[in-house]
């Protein structure tokens, strides 16, 4: 007899031996990957969507960003960093890829997700459109000079905000929720965003960076 079983395969683990990161031109191969033991329990969660990578040599003339620690996120003003798609957010038509980096303007309207260590696990804003209030979701409805939300290819990047005159990461970027009735009505004002709380890991990374 043939038994057929349904093993579910998690396509978010890779060979660390095919990464390879630039910064500011410099190609660098990476050593060890070492993803937060909670990242694999589910495929939907995203709990703990956080990893750290170890490069094979040191980085020239690049600073660390300074990491915060701090729980007091919420209503922080804030900038995105990635490298995914961009365009008119009333013209989703003319949305695409465009292989550069780019960063715009938000504020964390709301911490939520799933719990570890009995604290919150996402940044979450909303993208505010300049006049229509039935774009807010959560928080203000009041929009930055240059507001904008994440799209495809922007997983990983930064989000930062100044502290005592210097920049620090408080989020990586974990993904984005689309409604579709709110893109069809106002295009990508509406939607939101979901960047991994940096605040509630950085004892985990102080552990393994030491």
């Amino acid at each position: 007899m043939t038994i057929v079983s349904y093993v579910p395969y998690n396509h978010r683990i890779t060979d660390v031996s095919n990464l390879n990161l630039i910064f500011k031109g410099q190609k660098v191969k990476v050593k060890n990957l070492w993803l937060h033991p909670n990242y694999l329990d589910s495929l939907t969660k995203s709990s703990c969507d956080i990893a750290i990578l170890e490069l094979e040599k040191p980085l020239n003339k690049i600073a660390a960003a300074k990491l915060n620690s701090l729980l007091n996120e919420l209503n922080s003003d804030v900038v995105g960093v990635g490298f995914g798609a961009s365009g008119p957010a009333d013209r989703p038509d003319l949305v695409g890829a465009h292989n550069k980096k780019i960063a715009g303007e938000n504020v964390v309207d709301r911490i939520g997700g799933s719990e570890y260590m009995g604290l919150k696990t996402l940044l979450i804003c909303d993208f505010d459109h300049p006049t229509r209030e039935d774009c807010n979701k959560t928080g203000s409805p009041i929009p930055r000079p240059l507001e904008y939300i994440t799209s495809g290819g922007d997983s990983g990047g930064g989000l930062f905000r100044m502290n005592n005159s210097e920049w620090e990461l408080i989020g990586i970027c974990s993904g984005a929720n689309t409604d579709l009735e709110q893109l069809m009505k106002t295009g990508y004002y509406g939607q939101t965003m979901e960047w991994t709380r940096v605040s509630v890991f950085t004892k985990w990374i102080n552990e393994l960076i030491q």
